[in-house]
This record gives structure tokens, sequence and C-alpha cells, in this order.
């Protein structure tokens, strides 16, 4: 049975160790980058666990209010893809991050990265923009956003 709690610092290690796993450079973190962002109390952290395997997953939101959220990273266990984790960590996040009041979630994805565009399309993210270079000499992102219909209606965009 896999649980969702909160990540704090004291899974910085395994969330590092986890993202070494998910990620190729340029595109994980250092972990520098972990102990700053679990060092911010504003940071939303939840971590998947399976009682059989461990931390099979976690996200990590930074808010940016008044309005807006950016998911920093989404990292889930090779073994433990196409289980749903994934998607829950992101709906989990979501609705966090609307429970404070923020209106839009994004992210940046690689452009080679076509599967996880796909799996964040299929939650309802739209590409918003190329941002040129991202990753580092010709390695681009998208910029991808998940609005709430009221702020789309107000005429609000990333």
């Amino acid at each position: 049975m896999i649980r969702y709690v909160p990540a704090d610092h004291n899974d910085v290690e395994q969330m590092y160790r986890l993202d070494m796993l998910c990620f190729e450079p340029p595109f994980r973190f250092a972990r520098s980058t972990f102990d700053y962002l679990m060092s911010n109390p504003d940071v939303i952290a939840i971590k998947a666990v399976d009682d059989g395997r461990g931390l099979v997953g976690f996200i990590v939101l930074e808010p940016e209010p008044p309005e807006l959220a950016c998911v920093a990273t989404i990292d889930v266990h090779p073994h433990a893809r196409r289980e749903g984790i994934g998607g829950e960590l992101m709906r989990r996040v979501a609705d966090a991050a609307r429970a404070i009041g923020l209106s839009k979630v994004y992210l940046h994805v690689y452009v080679g990265n076509t599967s996880a565009q796909e799996f964040y399309r299929g939650l309802g993210y739209e590409s918003r923009q190329l941002l040129p270079s991202f990753y580092g000499p010709g390695r681009h992102a998208y910029l991808m956003v998940l609005a709430d219909v009221a702020a789309e209606r107000a005429g609000n965009v990333v």
C-alpha cells in the first residue's frame, strides 16, 4: 500500500538518491538544491512511501504568492512508474496549492521528454511558452501551466 505523507528536511538524502536514479545531468538537482528547498518553510513536499519498497516517489512545490506555485521536481522510482503514483502526487500538490490560495501551478519540462509532456497534458497542463536553453545550451524547455477555471476566466495567464 502506498502512503502519501509530508516530506521534510530529514528526507533530503533519500530524495537526492532517488533524483540521481530518475534523472541524468543536467536534469537532476544537486544535493544542496534539496537542502535549500527542504529548508524553506513555504515549500510543500509530499512523498509516496510503500511499506515494502520504501520511498517510491516525491514531489516538491514552491509557492510564489500571490497566485503561482512551481512544481520544482517530481520523481517516481523507475520500478514504480505506471502505478498512478506520479498522478496522485501531482493531484495532491495542486490541491495543496489551491488550499493556500494559489490559483496556478506551473512546471518546466525538457522538450525532448515527450512522455512527461503527455503525462502533464493528461493532468490538464498546457504548454504556454518555449524557454530556449533552459537546461543549458541547446536544451530547451516548455513552460506548462495548470490554471484554475476561475483564474482563466479572469484573464490571468502565466
